[in-house]
């Protein structure tokens, strides 16, 4: 097993959020190895929930894909979690979009690093 770390740099944020309740999606156990090639087959193979109050996010944007990491990086990925740690996955919209507020510490990064297993 070897692992490939590439560097690129076209500034990515990272931020920290809280978020009162939300809907967030763990994938299924038997996801491993399954190829989608369509955003609906995603959809209908997660499995969503409502989460909150008092969530924290850490989430990664950029603008583009790096160069060489094409379908590699997603343009927006976010983990949430609870205090507790009794409740965590990935943040998929608002249940109450019209009630939300949001906290956000917005930090722009030097570089983004892509850990690859070969």
């Amino acid at each position: 097993m070897c692992t490939h770390i590439h560097v690129h740099t076209r500034t990515p944020f990272v931020f920290l959020t809280h978020i009162p309740t939300c809907t967030i999606a763990r994938s299924r156990a038997d996801t491993a190895g399954r190829v989608f090639t369509h955003s609906s087959q995603v959809q209908d193979y997660l499995k969503m929930f409502t989460m909150g109050p008092a969530l924290t996010c850490a989430t990664v944007m950029t603008t583009r894909q790096p160069a060489g990491a094409e379908k590699k990086v997603r343009l927006e990925h976010t983990h949430l979690f609870n205090s507790a740690g009794t409740e965590g996955g990935h943040y998929h919209g608002d249940v109450t979009p019209q009630d939300i507020d949001y906290v956000a510490y917005l930090v722009p990064c030097e570089a983004l690093l892509l850990v690859d297993k070969c």
